[in-house]
């Protein structure tokens, strides 16, 4: 009732009416009961707190706790203590709840509202087998911003506010926040749930309009859910089930994880920039299965999370993509950015039987800088602007297989200038019984990659030209020598003065990408009309490759194996080690040390041939085979021995037996059956040391892990850099090198600048750094880099005869970088140049025609920006990072 009077400690408690100043101190039982014709009503003063002392309960049933211009404390639940709620609303308070490890509350049918938190759960200073709250009921709640903006903080309160508030539910250290009951419902916020170092299994929940309002002030926002676990710990969050409901709306991104293992499933996300983000959880579980993702920018991203535990995938996910995919903002449906850790036995990203659907062009799948993933059985398909689609991206890549896969467009656009498969250099790729419709280029292979006997079976339908090599004007580039692959063209869809197939190079580059078919040109489906004809098809070959269930999605079958590496030498093996490979010294470099990884993988080959064992030892005092072996090195960083990953799939079996069994427990509990306490608490307190002794084990292995960093940074460090392909090795070396010793989740400002212009190089000249550099600076910058600009200068001449005619550049330089906004490049003197300058948003921000050296930008404000240098009678582009710092 008004004016009772709850605790002995009269100076710190004022209550007049239902109206709460400074602290409520509730160390008994005690019920605000309205009816719902006549609610109670708690007008708490600015800052004031509701504390439900240990022992003691405090219940609301059809209550509204309010504020009138400043924001409250909100309720505090102490270690011991009990609150209940039901049909209430909690209103302008910092944190609505805010509940203590050990404490236990029951929420239903609740309207957290215009708070700044909803419900608050920090477990950090809890032991490990008391971070969690007893949460006996929790449904039906909804947590919004309902009036124009959230009230001012009060006077001490730590946080900055913006109009909305800044998550619905917040979560440190928690252990098992299990909460599948139904509906509970989050809109208007910052954010939805906030997860830090926190297992949670969630389910039936609803995220709309997940953005920020005004001047972003808040560490996050635009998350659905946000999940950031850093540390040797293993965080888990399954987020789903078949069985349940899960709907984001209006979000920038709908599901963001970060170190953390988890499983999505059946969530259904609409108009949302990016669906599902997940980065930097190394040998984490992570299982995205049949989602429905509609997106604007990126349908499902990966950034940096190889090698992956064997029961990662991204699988049975249909994606729709309904915005533009050209310039410096790309689209795609799946993005998968990689650090080229991880080993040729496996690890890499699993990609299976999902649907992508660009409306607008963009890239379909992206799979650059991976190790041993796996590409099988998705539909790409393509509605509108041909021009800008590409179907399947893989650009440096080990030991993946590409197999199965659809590609094709809107029969009725035309076929633009869109790829089917685009492959840019990469080792022991497979790729085979595709089934490539309806694209200008069916697949098209870049720089210098070695696929022997390894594209095959794949199907080649309604192109201007079914398989390019290579970029007009631009040679270097081959794949290998296949035998007879049973390759399928539609020879009645080649157009008239066109080929199915076009290679660029040289006469000697045709002849590292020989085809041995049956028949003579023209004549039967597997050998259509090249060009050139000479010293590319050949007749003759074996048994043809032939694929069951090519163009049916999903495939039925079992995904065909990819072509292993082997000790046994190929054609492109023994004309890098006799020399011949190519006349381009930057070639013939990166040739040299690609030979020398392999020899480090495959040491038989030194018996198989004494030539090879003469290059190893020659080549391992020089920077190709110092940096070839710390690649093989940092390669192997995150690879245990057969003990240890024993070690490890057990801790992980158990623990994933143990979150079942607990979250089973909570959820049959909050459903109101009643469960064995003892039987509960001796499970959490197993898991609880079974998670300690599992994070003991991880520490031990990251401990050796981080020596030898550091010992491949000091043999980093000396190597000489006589040329630029070498010096892009060594400066990714160091900056990706350092970045796994200090845990940093992103680059420098500094290290992003070097790393862009190693990435805006042409990677036939700058090295397999190239695409290392790229797998950063897209993620961070949302920069893409043209080849067939950046490493060719004119159109392919007649027959592909031409040799190795690139841009020859002087080197572009942007200074001062940082800089306060005035900046001056050299490098381009005496060129008529069209200058651009886009923001990260890709926003176009500035541009200049000028004959001279310099640009004031002063009037933007501080970031990092990509300046754009373009001169049409040199048909020059090349991208440069600035980072505009004025203080």
């Amino acid at each position: 009732g008004a004016g009772k009077l709850l605790s002995n400690s009269a100076s710190n408690i004022l209550v007049e009416r239902k109206t709460i100043h400074g602290i409520l101190d509730v160390n008994t039982n005690y019920t605000f009961d309205g009816t719902v014709s006549d609610r109670s009503m708690l007008y708490l003063g600015a800052g004031a707190e509701i504390i439900v002392r240990s022992g003691s309960t405090l219940t609301l049933t059809n209550t509204d706790l309010f504020t009138c211009s400043v924001l409250a404390q909100g309720i505090t639940v102490e270690p011991g203590g009990t609150l209940i709620v039901s049909d209430c609303t909690l209103k302008d308070s910092r944190f609505a709840i805010d509940a203590k490890p050990g404490s236990t509350i029951s929420v239903k049918r609740t309207g957290f509202f215009d708070n700044y938190i909803g419900l608050h759960l920090d477990m950090g200073s809890a032991a490990e087998a008391n971070k969690r709250v007893n949460i006996l009921e929790f449904e039906d709640n909804t947590f919004s911003t309902a009036q124009t903006a959230i009230n001012t903080p009060f006077s001490g309160m730590p946080e900055a506010i913006e109009s909305r508030g800044y998550c619905g539910i917040w979560l440190n250290d928690y252990r098992d926040f299990n909460i599948f009951a139904p509906t509970n419902t989050f809109s208007a916020l910052a954010n939805g749930i906030i997860a830090r170092k926190s297992t949670l299994n969630l389910g039936n929940m609803t995220f709309d309009d997940m953005n920020s309002v005004g001047t972003p002030v808040y560490p996050l926002e635009g998350f659905g859910i946000h999940l950031w676990g850093k540390g040797n710990r293993p965080y888990w969050a399954h987020i789903n089930e078949m069985w349940h409901t899960m709907t984001f709306n209006n979000c920038k991104t709908g599901i963001f994880g970060s170190h953390y293992s988890a499983q999505v499933d059946n969530v259904v996300m609409t108009n949302v920039t990016t669906g599902i983000d997940w980065s930097q959880s190394i040998r984490g579980e992570i299982r995205l299965r049949s989602n429905t993702i509609t997106a604007r920018q990126f349908g499902i991203r990966s950034f940096q999370n190889e090698p992956l535990a064997s029961s990662s995938a991204i699988s049975d996910n249909t994606i729709v993509v309904t915005t533009a995919g050209g310039g410096l903002t790309p689209v795609t449906g799946i993005e998968m950015q990689e650090p080229g850790l991880g080993t040729w036995l496996g690890g890499g990203w699993p990609v299976t039987k999902n649907s992508v659907t660009m409306n607008i062009g963009g890239r379909g799948i992206l799979y650059r800088n991976g190790v041993s993933g796996v590409l099988d059985g998705n539909f790409v398909t393509n509605l509108s602007m041909p021009n800008s689609y590409t179907g399947i991206f893989t650009e440096g890549n080990y030991f993946t297989n590409v197999a199965r896969n659809t590609v094709t467009q809107n029969s009725s656009i035309g076929l633009g200038a869109a790829t089917g498969i685009l492959s840019a250099s990469g080792t022991v790729n497979t790729y085979q019984c595709n089934c490539i419709d309806n694209t200008h280029v069916g697949a098209q292979f870049n720089d210098f990659g070695e696929f022997v006997d390894a594209v095959r079976g794949n199907s080649f339908n309604t192109h201007t030209t079914g398989l390019q090599i290579g970029h007009p004007g631009a040679g270097g580039a081959y794949i290998g020598n296949q035998t007879r692959t049973g390759n399928l063209w539609d020879l009645g869809e080649i157009p008239t003065g066109e080929f199915g197939g076009i290679n660029n190079g040289s006469l000697a580059d045709a002849l590292r990408s020989r085809f041995l078919v049956p028949g003579v040109m023209g004549s039967n489906v597997e050998h259509p009309d090249v060009d050139p004809s000479p010293g590319w098809f050949f007749q003759g070959g074996s048994s043809s490759f032939t694929c069951s269930n090519a163009c049916v999605f999903p495939p039925t079958t079992n995904i065909p194996s990819r072509v292993p590496e082997s000790y046994v030498p190929t054609n492109l093996d023994y004309a890098i080690v006799t020399g011949t490979l190519s006349d381009n010294t930057d070639m013939a470099w990166k040739g040299n040390y690609r030979l020398y990884r392999k020899l480090l993988r495959q040491p038989a080959m030194e018996q198989y041939d004494t030539v090879f064992a003469s290059f190893k030892a020659a080549q391992a005092t020089l920077p190709s085979g110092k940096l070839g072996y710390i690649a093989e090195e940092r390669a192997k960083l995150f690879s245990l021995n057969s003990t240890d990953e024993a070690t490890d799939a057990n801790y992980r079996s158990t623990l994933t037996s143990q979150t079942a069994n607990l979250r089973n427990l909570d959820s049959l509990s909050q459903s109101g059956t009643s469960i064995n306490t003892t039987t509960y608490n001796t499970l959490v307190q197993q898991k609880a040391a079974n998670e300690t002794n599992y994070a003991a084990f991880l520490l031990g292995i990251d401990t050796m892990r981080q020596l030898h960093i550091q010992t491949l940074l000091t043999l980093n460090a000396n190597i000489s850099t006589p040329t630029v392909c070498i010096a892009n090795h060594k400066t990714v070396n160091n900056i990706v090198l350092n970045m796994l010793a200090n845990g940093d989740d992103e680059p420098s400002p500094t290290n992003l600048t070097v790393l862009s212009d190693i990435a805006a190089q042409c990677p036939i000249e700058g090295g397999d750094a190239v695409y290392e550099a790229r797998a950063v600076v897209e993620r961070f910058t949302g920069e893409t880099f043209d080849d067939a600009v950046l490493c060719a200068i004119e159109a392919r001449p007649s027959n592909g005869r031409d040799s190795n005619v690139r841009l020859k550049r002087e080197e572009v330089i942007v200074y001062p970088n940082p800089s306060t906004g005035q900046i001056f490049w050299s490098g381009l003197e005496g060129q008529s140049l069209y200058v651009r300058v886009f923001n990260q948003l890709g926003q176009l921000v500035a541009e200049r025609n000028t004959t001279g050296n310099s640009l004031d930008l002063s009037n933007l404000p501080e970031g990092v920006y990509q300046v754009q240098f373009s001169c049409p009678e040199t048909k020059l582009l090349l991208n440069r990072s600035l980072v505009i710092q004025k203080r």
